[in-house]
């Protein structure tokens, strides 16, 4: 699996993304372009905005992973959960050889291995968020 982004300081090696951009702020004189370049690359997500509205979007989103090779298993709708009143959706979805080697190397990576993709609006825009499974898995220890 590849290994999670990190920084290393001397002796001290920072795996947490919140971390890593705190020290940063507070180690440099870092403008709010390069700090948000800063936490896209150490975040555990991937996330974008679409050109569709909601409904569309997510029709667009289940054909591009299917394309893809990855399988959309469910759909959550959690609108009623979030406290928003616009719609927010969970595609739960699963990359079959990656969850093969996931599994193949820890069991336990399994459940980690899913894809959980939300798609929201937000300020008038549609919105896609995914933890990286990569990451995710990562974070498996080894067998007890």
């Amino acid at each position: 699996m590849p290994d999670s982004k990190k920084l290393i300081v001397g002796d001290r090696n920072i795996t947490d993304s919140d971390e890593a951009i705190s020290y940063l702020e507070h180690s440099y004189e870092t403008g709010p372009e390069e700090l948000e370049l800063h936490r896209r690359e150490l975040s555990p997500t991937v996330y974008g905005t679409l050109p569709f509205a909601f409904k569309e979007a997510t029709v667009r989103l289940r054909e591009a992973l299917q394309e893809a090779g990855i399988e959309v298993l469910g759909e959550l709708d959690l609108s009623s959960y979030t406290g928003r009143e616009r719609p927010y959706k969970v595609l739960v979805a699963v990359d079959p050889e990656f969850m093969r080697l996931a599994s193949d190397a820890n069991p336990e990576a399994a459940t980690l291995a899913l894809l959980g993709i939300a798609v929201y609006e937000e300020d008038g825009l549609t919105r896609v968020d995914a933890i990286q499974p990569e990451k995710r898995v990562g974070q498996i220890r080894g067998p007890r």
